[in-house]
């Protein structure tokens, strides 16, 4: 509930709204704000009031990294994290960030650090069309590469399918989308 009305969550395919790695991008410099534009790419339709995004934000510092911060465009920054890296380590984490009324969102970082933010879906008024209803079901997991039934590890720069409806979850059989948390494990950097 958004503003004080209902809301629905729409999912996207994964996909790159912001890599400051790329040109003409550059790093986010100390206490820096940058606007993030997000409609009419990724999927994200231009015609539908959207209220928050659902992002993962990833943060590659060039050293330590006090907070990287994500809120509406235009209003005053929040005294508020989206993620923190004080031993200056790559970190991502997974984010709802309400969107400003034209759509943006800023984005602001206390030390240098490039950013990358992928989106996964938006929350918008029910009645634009394709909502998905979220149903929370207790922490179960679905998938576990380190036992035999679903490993063996993944190896580097490939792809595997995992079947999440044969897993002990309580999932329904008519879900179009999941909610999930990842943890990589990796024996060497990753």
């Amino acid at each position: 509930n958004f503003n004080g009305g209902p809301s629905s969550f729409y999912p996207l395919p994964p996909c790159r709204v912001m890599d400051t790695r790329n040109s003409p991008e550059s790093p986010l410099s100390p206490h820096e704000t940058r606007r993030v534009s997000i409609r009419g790419s990724c999927g994200v339709p231009n015609f539908a009031i959207k209220l928050a995004y659902s992002l993962n934000i990833t943060a590659i510092p060039s050293g330590p990294l006090g907070y990287v911060a994500v809120w509406p465009a235009g209003l005053p920054r929040p005294l508020v994290s989206t993620l923190n890296s004080p031993t200056g380590t790559v970190v991502a984490n997974a984010a709802i960030a309400a969107a400003s009324d034209i759509g943006d969102l800023d984005i602001f970082s206390t030390n240098q650090t490039h950013v990358v933010i992928d989106i996964n879906g938006y929350f918008a008024f029910i009645g634009n069309g394709g909502p998905q209803s979220f149903h929370p079901i207790a922490p179960c997991r679905a998938v576990d590469t380190r036992v035999p039934e679903n490993g063996p590890i993944l190896a580097g720069g490939t792809a595997r399918n995992f079947q999440l409806q044969t897993s002990t979850c309580p999932l329904s059989k008519n879900a179009t989308a999941y909610a999930l948390n990842v943890t990589a494990l990796p024996p060497a950097p990753l």
